[in-house]
């Protein structure tokens, strides 16, 4: 669910924000923490929106379903926000390279077939400049001028829930690029990738289940039944998923540019550990 009406829905659980003068190139994915209330999803988007006024945002949510949902699953579900990256990034796509590649090979055989008035236009330009070269020709600086921006994204991880979407989306990426995605803006680790145990785990997912008792009572049984199953295929030699989220981030073939990136850590004095509890959680 978006945070506000200023949000596109694209897909489940996923949409785009689009300012009235957006910039090309520019785009900010927040990947939110599992069962992010859109009340506080909205305090980081409105941060967004105040210091980067013509970027747009991409929010992708994070929700207690992909828990039991297969990775196949969860990469399906994410290619609309695929598609909302590769359309920023077509935005800084050079399409006049290859006219500009016919011109300068044609240019090439007329300087092969003219190259003795090449040489007599030159001395007469030096001579009528007082000896001075000629300067740069004006569509030179011109397509300086229309040279495609550079793009630049930044992608914000909540916990493990919004690492673990990250990390498809970036599979899925991979595979219509077969490149690494260039994250100029660089990379935010907001309290992840985190490895906990049974119990923190436990309670990270119970936290994001409706407060009522039935929902509290059936909830925390299925989610004891996750977790057994989870540690048990781990126990069978499954990767762990915190050990996938971490490899993935890493791996050059997925990221280049990423920058500075860092890790910052709820705290006890209002730092957001309430809201992302999740933080602690293994998946």
């Amino acid at each position: 669910m978006a945070p506000s009406s200023d949000f596109l829905s694209l897909g489940p659980r996923t949409s785009l924000y689009t300012p009235a003068k957006p910039t090309k190139g520019e785009l900010i994915i927040i990947s939110t923490w599992l069962g992010a209330a859109p009340k506080h999803i909205a305090k980081y988007t409105a941060v967004y929106q105040r210091i980067a006024p013509g970027a747009r945002i991409l929010l992708i949510e994070s929700a207690v379903p992909i828990l039991v949902s297969s990775y196949a699953r969860q990469r399906a579900a994410i290619v609309p926000a695929v598609s909302a990256v590769l359309d920023t990034l077509a935005e800084c796509s050079d399409t006049s390279l290859p006219a500009n590649n016919n011109n300068n090979n044609n240019n090439n055989n007329n300087n092969n077939n003219n190259n003795d008035d090449d040489d007599d236009d030159e001395d007469e330009d030096e001579n009528a400049a007082g000896g001075q070269p000629k300067s740069a020709p004006s569509s030179i600086a011109s397509e300086e001028n229309n040279k495609p921006p550079t793009p630049k994204i930044l992608l914000h991880m909540f916990s493990n829930g919004g690492t673990n979407t990250a990390t498809q989306l970036l599979f899925v990426l991979n595979d219509h690029l077969r490149a690494p995605l260039p994250l100029l803006g660089g990379m935010l680790y907001d309290s992840c990738p985190a490895k906990g145990t049974y119990w923190k785990d436990h309670r990270a997912m119970a936290y994001s289940l409706p407060k009522d008792l039935i929902s509290q009572t059936l909830g925390n049984i299925v989610v004891h039944i996750i977790l057994l199953m989870l540690h048990t295929e781990i126990a069978c030699g499954l990767e762990n998923p915190s050990s996938l989220l971490r490899r993935t981030l890493l791996d050059g073939r997925k990221l280049s540019g990423g920058g500075a990136s860092w890790e910052e850590y709820p705290s006890s004095s209002g730092g957001g550990g309430e809201e992302k509890e999740e933080g602690v959680a293994a998946i």
